[in-house]
């Protein structure tokens, strides 16, 4: 394994997961299984880090330290070769790199949704589980996965405005305005109290073009909301761009 430089307080930036981590010393080390050469880097990471608990839980993990051992012993190397190597690509790297975000991004996700999956297994009606769910992979980025979600709720309740808001923020999020603002409309009607929901469809009128709609509904909206929210500063921020020209 090897040492991050990073204190324990800090290790959530490199994953949410502990059991991918070993802690020494106050600092996060990663336990990387070196013999799995044919595999990504976070293969070879959790494969390293499971091996190296499920040890630890048998009180069979001894740690040395390279360091310590070069001191008596010397480090074992090769010859001198004239052996060169070809480095990647800029290219082949991007996407070496991007696979392995991925892959990171996909098991933090499965550990933040597996409380409401349980939730679900239990009771696969539980609406509020499902939009938790979806919420956290549209939070990420994963817009394939968070309408799936919102859609399996309105499947069984059409008008849960809380999955009509978010299937339109994931419709603004790609540009689709259009049906985003349809999907808001829906859920105002269920809804008309609802401050936040007025502000994503005068948000949406706004990218629309449709001016004048959208301040009416900016209006309602600060009227509805007593609080203001971030989508009430991205409207007044859009609107104060587009009085200057921008």
């Amino acid at each position: 394994m090897f040492r991050t430089g990073l204190k324990e307080a800090d290790r959530g930036l490199i994953s949410l997961q502990d059991e991918l981590f070993v802690m020494r010393d106050g600092e996060v080390w990663i336990p990387v299984e070196a013999t799995l050469i044919a595999t990504s880097f976070t293969e070879a990471w959790a494969e390293g880090a499971r091996k190296y608990h499920e040890a630890a839980k048998a009180n069979q993990v001894k740690v040395v330290s390279l360091r310590k051992a070069w001191e008596k012993y010397q480090p074992a190397t090769l010859a001198p070769s004239a052996q060169g190597i070809d480095v990647p690509t800029g290219e082949r790297v991007t996407r070496l790199i991007e696979r392995e975000q991925s892959l990171l991004l996909a098991r933090r996700l499965e550990r933040e949704v597996m409380p409401y999956r349980r939730a679900l297994a239990a009771n696969p009606k539980d609406a509020d589980a499902r939009l938790q769910i979806g919420t956290i992979y549209a939070r990420n980025g994963v817009n394939d996965v968070a309408q799936r979600e919102f859609e399996a709720i309105l499947s069984q309740e059409p008008r849960h405005v809380s999955a009509l808001n978010n299937r339109g923020n994931l419709y603004f999020a790609t540009g689709d305005f259009e049906r985003a603002l349809d999907a808001y409309r829906t859920a105002e009607e269920v809804d008309p109290g609802d401050g936040g929901i007025r502000i994503n469809a005068a948000l949406a009128y706004y990218r629309l073009g449709k001016l004048p709609e959208a301040r009416t509904k900016f209006k309602e909206a600060t009227a509805a909301q007593r609080e203001p929210c971030d989508a009430v500063r991205r409207f007044r921020q859009a609107a104060r761009q587009l009085a200057e020209g921008g």
